[in-house]
């Protein structure tokens, strides 16, 4: 599921990087912000256990020799135990949610209609190039899944 929304967030957000900036530097800008998803891959399978894994698991050998009661009460502490930081996470990402909606963003439709440059033709080389990048973008999204 992770996986998922982060292929549809760089997906998305690509198109609008490209134009928030000069085009001859939008192939740097996007450089810099899967770097920064990269570096988000590596860091926060850490970040995360530590926040979320706080107590040393009980080996296979100590819940074998508990009672079914017991080890019924220490299962379900294990599952309430990470319920608080995925509500937080949530409560974070929704926020994030919240001001990047209400936050004013360039229309860059209506300024490229007022520049005289309307709908473009776009060759087929190009297309096939799109179609190409797309390709890559999910492998490459999916090996980022296949870290986690």
């Amino acid at each position: 599921m992770l996986a998922s929304g982060i292929v549809v967030q760089q997906v998305a957000f690509n198109p609008y990087m490209s134009l928030l900036g000069p085009a001859p530097t939008a192939a740097s800008r996007m450089s810099l912000a899967h770097a920064f998803n990269s570096l988000g891959t590596t860091v926060a399978p850490a970040f995360g256990g530590l926040l979320i894994l706080t107590s040393v698991p009980w080996t296979q050998e100590t819940l074998a020799t508990l009672p079914a009661d017991t080890l019924s009460t220490y299962r379900l502490a294990e599952a309430q135990a990470v319920q608080g930081p995925y509500l937080g996470i949530a409560c974070v990402l929704v926020m994030i949610a919240l001001l990047v909606r209400c936050w004013p963003m360039p229309n860059f439709t209506r300024e490229a209609r007022a520049a005289g440059g309307g709908a473009r033709n776009v060759s087929a080389s190009a297309a096939a190039a799109f179609a190409l990048g797309g390709v890559r973008h999910l492998f490459i999204c999916g090996r980022r899944s296949g870290n986690w």
